[in-house]
């Protein structure tokens, strides 16, 4: 089994247990068995199991591996202002010595910040609401990052079924507050990504975005920003 089949096992065994349904072989679930095997979890990449699969996760560079961003401690660590990075280099800052920034300047270089938004479905007669469905979804991954050397995320985009051609990348670099746009294709084969403003706050006060909801007692997260 590939490092990825595990993954995809991880992700599917989250599924389940968010969904109340039982957890089957990872061949059963992922589709290489009867269709019947597709009421045991919704389908990866649809509506339905994005609705129900984290909205918030952290990507680490040198393995591959994600995991939802539920420990509230990492996510202010990886989130700290750039204004107070800057007063710890500086030596300003009584609270963060020396060994505390080398620490936080190496979990930010090792880890990549996602969120993932549901485009609104365009059958839902309500704009607001979400066809809870096992259609394949459009999403928006958001990839957030301090630098620009940092690892590619395609296999978090693969494992979770959300499909290239149906998926948008955006990446921001924090440090520069550059922000990139690429299709799902485009971003999977590397070609280049092209600078485009950060639109989602628009797209999500349209009701053309939403960010796919996380578990109920899940989403203590705060929100970037």
């Amino acid at each position: 089994m590939s490092a990825a089949d595990i993954t995809r096992r991880a992700v599917l065994q989250w599924l389940a247990g968010a969904t109340g349904a039982a957890v089957t072989s990872l061949p059963a679930v992922a589709g290489a068995a009867p269709a019947a095997a597709s009421a045991v979890v919704p389908p990866l990449g649809s509506r339905a199991a994005l609705r129900a699969l984290p909205a918030k996760w952290f990507f680490e560079n040198t393995t591959g591996d994600f995991w939802p961003a539920f420990d509230i401690f990492q996510w202010m660590d990886w989130h700290l202002p750039e204004a107070v990075m800057d007063r710890a280099r500086r030596g300003l800052a009584e609270d963060i010595g020396p060994e505390q920034l080398a620490g936080l300047e190496r979990r930010r270089r090792e880890l990549q910040y996602i969120e993932i938004y549901l485009a609104r479905d365009p059958s839902a007669g309500d704009p607001s609401g979400l066809d809870l469905n096992s259609e394949p979804a459009e999403s928006l991954v958001t990839v957030h990052r301090w630098g620009p050397a940092h690892g590619h995320v395609r296999t978090f985009v693969d494992v979770l079924g959300l499909g290239h051609d149906r998926t948008a990348v955006q990446v921001i670099d924090l440090t520069t507050k550059r922000s990139q746009w690429a299709t799902g294709d485009e971003y999977v084969t590397g070609l280049p990504l092209v600078e485009a403003p950060d639109i989602r706050g628009w797209l999500v006060a349209r009701g053309d975005l939403q960010p796919s909801s996380d578990p109920p007692g899940a989403s203590d997260t705060p929100s970037p920003g």
